[in-house]
């Protein structure tokens, strides 16, 4: 019972970790893409200020991203298991 708490308790900690870096990405996105709407950035791929959509495909990107490293999950239960 001690190691399945001690497991859960991983777990637990590790989901938690995972989904604070998740929303602390999304703040961060939003922030900076708003600051650099606000203060009119030349996006030099484009040729022109930040727009709304350029902060959208950020944020979607960071989201594919984050989503992505979400498969990591089995493993790290995995290896709390080992």
């Amino acid at each position: 019972m001690e190691a399945g708490l001690k497991q859960g308790f991983a777990s637990g900690a590790s989901m938690g970790f995972f989904f604070f870096c998740i929303y602390v990405c999304y703040a961060y996105a939003f922030t900076m893409g708003a600051v650099w709407m606000e203060e009119e950035f030349h996006n030099d791929t484009e040729g022109r200020p930040y727009k709304a959509g350029d902060c959208l495909a950020v944020f979607f990107g960071v989201l594919f991203g984050l989503f992505s490293l979400g498969g990591a999950g089995p493993a790290i239960t995995a290896v709390t298991v080992a």
